[in-house]
């Protein structure tokens, strides 16, 4: 690791011998790029708190308070703190002590500066090292953030994707694609369960009509609004209600009987309900809507095919008998009192 003549660090320097303090603080300043300088060990370690420097330098005996109780303190504080010893003397409890305390080098006295630059380059290395590794660190949770953020923002591409690929986008219900799938996957489990499985097929009485008398943007809206109003009757969260094709919406109900012809009633009521003016409509003033219902209990070998074209057929005797109706697959017409 190549470490720069003038080193970018800020040392701290304790020596109480005010010559020797002065005159390495000034032959420090020529390598290092800032120094601050105590007399003892108490000023050493408020300086400490207040700059909090790279690297300390400190004599051992000093008054106040000797190197070696404030080094304890520093380490106290922050145990990654780098301290260098300077002493005149071969103490081996002073020694101990340094060891137990975790000094990381000492220089013998009379100071050769050279040697104390080597000291501190070393010191530097080190320092620089866990920098670079911090530095390291900092960058690896920066682009782990940016990578959570980005998956999460494909995260969220792909649910909306996946929306936008079963959604019709005109009605904002399912679409034909997903109808497929569903009524597959509710037949088949209507046959493990021998339960009951409806189907409502519906369409617009004469749409046609609507369309060529107010434009096709006016058809879209008009469509619109009659998927929101049968979103509002079928409203059970294992439902389905899926635009089948034009102005055809099928919807399909598990585990339901013979309850699906009341709803495919009310469905019809609050599409008339809506009081779209058709004035081209040959049963009302208003767009209305004829329903084929199809109930079923699906049998081991059976197929979907057959509820779905029983349903169609439902539909298809409810034009023939004046529209604006409900047809069940048995031939019996559900209408509203009045109608």
């Amino acid at each position: 690791m190549h470490i720069p003549d003038i080193l970018d660090i800020k040392i701290l320097y304790v020596e109480d011998d005010v010559p020797t303090r002065e005159l390495t603080k000034i032959l420090l300043m020529r390598r290092v790029r800032e120094v601050y300088a105590a007399g003892n060990g108490k000023t050493g370690l408020e300086l400490y708190h207040l700059h909090s420097p790279d690297l300390v330098i400190t004599d051992i005996r000093m008054p106040v308070m000797n190197g070696l109780e404030m080094a304890r303190e520093i380490k106290a504080a922050d145990r990654d703190a780098k301290i260098i010893l300077t002493t005149a003397h071969n103490d081996v409890s002073d020694l101990i002590s340094a060891i137990e305390i975790g000094i990381d080098n000492y220089v013998m006295k009379p100071i050769l500066i050279e040697r104390l630059y080597d000291a501190i380059r070393k010191a530097a290395e080190i320092i620089e090292y866990k920098n670079s590794l911090a530095r390291y660190e900092e960058e690896r949770e920066r682009m782990i953030l940016e990578l959570k953020s980005a998956l999460e923002a494909k995260s969220m591409l792909i649910k909306k994707l996946e929306y936008i690929s079963i959604t019709d986008a005109l009605t904002g219900v399912f679409n034909r694609r997903y109808f497929d799938d569903f009524i597959y996957r509710e037949w088949k489990r209507a046959i493990r369960s021998s339960s009951p499985l409806s189907m409502i097929l519906l369409d617009v009485d004469f749409f046609k009509n609507y369309n060529d008398r107010y434009g096709h943007m006016a058809g879209d809206i008009c469509l619109n609004r009659v998927a929101q109003a049968l979103r509002l009757i079928i409203s059970r969260p294992y439902d389905l209600i899926a635009r089948y094709g034009g102005d055809e919406f099928a919807i399909i109900l598990p585990e339901t009987g013979e309850h699906s012809i009341s709803l495919a009633a009310n469905c019809r009521t609050a599409v008339e309900n809506l009081r779209i003016v058709h004035e081209d409509s040959k049963v009302s003033g208003f767009v209305t809507i004829s329903a084929g219902v199809s109930i079923m209990v699906p049998g081991k070998d059976s197929d979907q095919k057959e509820m779905i074209q029983a349903s169609d057929d439902a539909l298809y005797r409810a034009k023939r008998k004046g529209r604006n109706s409900v047809i069940a697959e048995n031939g019996m017409k559900a209408m509203p009192d009045g109608t």
